[in-house]
């Protein structure tokens, strides 16, 4: 009767609202979520990657980005996170700054020349990493100045997006 007057039901009108999900399927845990979540468009509302390593890396004593501005300056810290992105500017002389991310907040990285060579491979194919480093914190500006890798994609589950990496 509504279509004799021009007016189109919607769509979905005869479809049967049962939502339940089958026996047979199960669902997401919330961390695989996060994980298909960062593989599909790199970000997620629901949590982020290193949470789900956290209480593993709190026993290594890696402090998060939001513990960094209670540290002494010239501290040695290790610190964990996805690349968020690298960069090295004509003007840095060398130095390659890149961007951290923890499930608490964003790090800045100081690469020197020497450092960033000994690493390259490792930074160039990984934006999941565990870094070792002093502390600078000069008037509430923080970096960490670089003095080792490690890689921790392979703890992180799924594919991360990759970086945005500028020169």
């Amino acid at each position: 009767a509504q279509e004799a007057h021009g007016v189109t039901p919607p769509l979905l009108e005869s479809v049967d609202r049962d939502e339940s999900i089958p026996d047979q399927l199960q669902a997401m845990s919330r961390q695989n979520e996060v994980f298909a979540d960062y593989s599909t468009t790199g970000v997620s509302l629901k949590g982020h990657p290193i949470e789900f390593l956290r209480p593993e890396l709190a026993k290594s004593r890696i402090r998060t980005a939001a513990q960094l501005p209670s540290l002494r300056n010239g501290q040695f810290v290790r610190v964990a996170g996805l690349v968020l992105l690298r960069q090295r500017p004509g003007t840095a002389k060398g130095i390659t700054f890149v961007t951290l991310e923890d499930e608490t907040g964003s790090m800045n990285l100081v690469f020197h020349m020497e450092t960033w060579k000994r690493y390259y491979i490792l930074c160039k194919s990984s934006n999941a990493w565990i870094i070792s480093g002093v502390l600078e914190n000069r008037n509430n500006v923080i970096h960490i100045v670089v003095a080792r890798v490690e890689d921790l994609a392979p703890r992180v589950q799924g594919k991360i997006n990759p970086s945005r990496d500028f020169r």
